[in-house]
């Protein structure tokens, strides 16, 4: 377990102190928040990918591996930010700005008080070293989606994705003992006559999928990787107490983990000059709008469950698709039109089956 660290006794607000912001904050439902802004920014980041192709169409203008590492250290940044702001509720319990006996800048950290939540003691690092697994799972899965991104459009990857689901209800059943109901098996027939029915020419002769069989096998992959590193990280939330501080860490490894192939792209240390060639401001929107669907992911998966997450993922098929004729005119067969309704209801009736085992641990936390 984690040691609590020690805090000031907390300063008895007076009635009606709250700010409008944290009334606010109260009113809101930041499950349903957290899985909203999923489905956008799952959305978005695909078609944000696509605009980054360069005039051949697969290769990228800039280098991956510099936005996912750069990924990486946002996210930790992000997250250090928001173990500074936990630590700050801790101590004061109300406006971090107002002190003791009028000091408003008491509560402020300082440097010192920053450098002790990045303190790492044997205790702290064996807690917190699995989160190590996740992160390098991770940057597997990244690598392999970029990959998969360079063989299809957005559309075909958000179908592909579905698969996942497919992944997480088996190790579900594999690893936790959760039978997969009638239901959910009926679902999970839908779901792959829809993919299949999406992806099918139409035609008898010569070629018969959209994509070509590497492309078809670095999804397979991709999904499966991400349905195991969710299993993984929905475990390690479970055993460990502090949310923030886990993220921390397997950010921090990510960053490590992502370095090395950065390093290699480039051509060694000395080429590290070159690794934001190419950036302009779609890049930047792009690498900031999938740090966001990163971080509540991580989110998703820590409140709610990976099938949620996996639900989460897949409702943005549709919009995606839709978005990618707006944008890039894009346009999709006669079989893939009538493949969404088929893969949309099979997803909620997979998401509204219910958990077969009521007192399993990895039910959606309320």
């Amino acid at each position: 377990m984690v040691t609590e660290r020690p805090q000031s006794p907390r300063v008895k607000e007076p009635a009606g102190a709250s700010s409008q912001l944290d009334q606010v904050a109260k009113g809101v439902n930041w499950g349903v928040m957290s899985i909203v802004l999923v489905v956008c920014f799952n959305t978005v980041s695909p078609l944000l990918r696509e605009a980054t192709k360069g005039a051949r169409g697969k290769d990228f203008r800039m280098n991956p591996n510099t936005v996912m590492f750069l990924e990486e250290i946002l996210k930790y940044l992000i997250t250090l930010g928001c173990l500074v702001f936990v630590e700050l509720q801790g101590r004061g319990g109300g406006d971090p700005r107002e002190g003791p006996k009028g000091n408003r800048r008491a509560r402020w950290p300082g440097l010192q008080d920053i450098m002790g939540l990045l303190q790492i003691d044997r205790e702290s690092a064996r807690t917190f070293m699995p989160f190590a697994i996740p992160a390098f799972l991770y940057s597997i899965q990244g690598a392999l989606l970029w990959a998969c991104l360079r063989y299809m459009d957005p559309a075909s990857y958000q179908l592909m994705n579905n698969v996942k689901l497919f992944m997480t209800g088996t190790m579900q059943h594999v690893f936790l003992g959760q039978r997969l109901t009638v239901r959910k098996q009926q679902a999970l027939v839908g779901l792959g006559f829809g993919i299949l029915l999406g992806q099918w020419t139409g035609s008898t002769v010569g070629k018969l999928w959209q994509l070509s069989p590497k492309a078809y096998a670095l999804s397979l992959m991709c999904s499966l990787v991400s349905s195991t590193s969710s299993i993984t990280l929905k475990y390690l939330y479970k055993e460990r107490s502090s949310f923030n501080e886990g993220n921390m860490w397997m950010y921090g490894f990510g960053a490590f983990f992502r370095f090395f192939p950065l390093v290699k792209s480039v051509g060694g240390l000395g080429g590290l000059h070159t690794m934001l060639d190419g950036f302009d401001s779609v890049v930047l929107l792009m690498l900031l709008v999938s740090t966001g669907a990163h971080l509540f992911t991580a989110a998703v998966v820590r409140f709610h469950s990976p099938l949620t997450k996996s639900f989460c993922t897949a409702t943005a098929m549709p919009t995606t698709a839709l978005l990618s004729f707006v944008l890039f005119h894009q346009t999709r067969s006669l079989q893939y039109i009538v493949s969404l309704p088929i893969v949309c209801f099979s997803i909620v009736r997979y998401a509204t089956a219910g958990e077969s085992v009521p007192d399993s641990p990895w039910k959606t936390l309320p």
